[in-house]
């Protein structure tokens, strides 16, 4: 009884490790990626039209409110981001 005690402590221990060592790079992988985007809208902003770059801007702003906080919210803004442009090419 003792032994499956030990072996559910260490596994949960062992798993909130696991959890608190690979959350920032999440958090990082998101920051990159919205300064690709941005960097994208920079540099062919000739490409999109206002409203794309207006719209793409604000899912970017919201990305970068969310990203301390919740990555899946940041990537969503980023995609969102994405979609604008992809949409709103000339």
């Amino acid at each position: 009884m003792r032994l499956t005690k030990l072996v559910t402590l260490v596994g949960g221990v062992l798993m909130v490790i696991s959890l608190a060592v690979t959350a920032p790079p999440a958090f990082a992988d998101c920051k990159d990626e919205i300064e690709d985007v941005d960097k994208e809208m920079r540099d062919n902003r000739d490409k999109y039209t206002a409203d794309a770059l207006r719209d793409a801007r604000k899912s970017l702003q919201e990305a970068r409110r969310h990203i301390t906080g919740r990555s899946a919210e940041c990537r969503r803004e980023v995609l969102e981001a994405r979609k604008a442009l992809e949409k709103g090419k000339k």
